[in-house]
């Protein structure tokens, strides 16, 4: 049976993707994360060792499982709304590519080949491909010309692409 605690831990993962972390750019903030993670496990730790007068390899314990829990509430709720209710999630590619950027690594960094990756995405899914959360390979010119005329507002600073000039 699984304890209750665990339970609150991972809702509260949950809760603080949807209110917190899916709002703006996280990355750059990774290091200030960090430092308050740490902050938050060793007040946990330390009170799970004097509080409840648990050991201190439990109350280690405690911490890893109940922060454990919570990132698996956080990642669990990030794939859910990537997969099922990003404005982006129609458009076809790879399902790991949807979810996450390390997909983009696994496939670049065994023989720093990705381009051929990507031309064997173009010949499964089309000249249109999600190849992470926010990024796209198109092939053509094709494509980009019908981009650039349904949004006049798009800075495009280059006017050829492939070979090709567009208005």
């Amino acid at each position: 049976m699984v304890n209750t605690a665990y339970l609150i831990s991972l809702l509260c993962g949950v809760l603080s993707e949807v209110f917190l972390f899916s709002r703006g750019e996280w990355d750059r903030h990774a290091p200030r994360v960090v430092q308050v993670v740490a902050f938050l496990a060793a007040g946990s730790t330390l009170i799970f060792y004097n509080g409840y007068g648990l050991t201190l390899a439990a109350s280690l314990r405690e911490t890893v499982l109940h922060g454990a829990a919570t990132l698996a509430g956080i990642f669990g709720s990030m794939s859910v709304y990537r997969l099922f209710f990003h404005r982006l999630r129609a458009f076809p590619g790879p399902v790991a590519a949807r979810i996450s950027a390390f997909w983009v690594m696994k496939e670049a960094l065994p023989q720093m080949r990705f381009f051929v990756k990507v031309r064997g995405l173009h010949d499964q899914y089309g000249d249109f491909v999600r190849i992470s959360r926010l990024h796209f390979a198109l092939l053509g010119c094709s494509l980009l010309m019908q981009i650039r005329r349904t949004t006049r507002d798009l800075d495009m600073s280059s006017r050829r692409c492939c070979g090709c000039t567009w208005p």
